[in-house]
């Protein structure tokens, strides 16, 4: 390849490559909050989740991973208040027993999850939240935007917990990498 050749491709990949750390950070901005139930204990029994859910902002679009020794647990989601108050297993929406499930929440309104074991349930393991319209308010995106990275590899039920108190937002910064690639790239131009 000839020196104005091998100048011309790397400003083509310097360009293709700042095309893609926009794209990137634009959807980091526009990504989906990421709540784990519990944070680092994840969904188990005698958890404080009405203290875990307090002061988090839960919007459509955004998703809550209940992670759990699998064939010990299970996750329903019910109805209504009154079923969730009364462990009410008779006409669930969903039942959930993978161990890692992830709840995208697409409607406005309140949710009413429960452990599916009735004595957990009556023992107080259960989760009520609002979810609200997407981008109803500017103290949801300023609160999501500070927040910590939240979610690793759920296959192994490995995750990293927020900051407590704080909202969750699934957080990747390409920046670094990409500045060393292009400081190199461009090196290698000016050579």
């Amino acid at each position: 390849m000839t020196q104005c050749g091998k100048r011309s491709f790397l400003l083509q990949l310097s360009s293709a490559a700042m095309i893609v750390l926009m794209m990137l950070m634009y959807m980091d901005e526009c990504s989906a909050a990421q709540h784990l139930v519990g944070e680092d204990k994840g969904w188990v029994p005698h958890s404080n989740f009405d203290g875990w859910a307090s002061g988090k902002i839960f919007q459509v679009g955004d998703n809550l991973w209940f992670a759990y020794a699998s064939g010990e647990q299970s996750v329903l989601e019910l109805k209504s208040r009154e079923e969730w108050e009364a462990c009410d297993f008779s006409n669930p929406i969903r039942l959930y027993k993978g161990g890692v499930d992830s709840v995208p929440l697409v409607d406005v309104g309140s949710k009413f999850f429960t452990s599916g074991r009735v004595e957990d349930c009556r023992n107080g393991m259960k989760l009520h939240i609002n979810v609200d319209a997407a981008g109803s308010s500017s103290e949801a995106k300023s609160k999501s935007q500070s927040s910590s990275p939240l979610l690793g590899q759920f296959k192994n039920v490995a995750a990293q917990a927020p900051a407590s108190g704080s909202p969750s937002k699934s957080h990747f910064s390409p920046l670094p990498i990409f500045s060393f690639v292009l400081m190199v790239l461009f090196a290698l131009w000016l050579h």
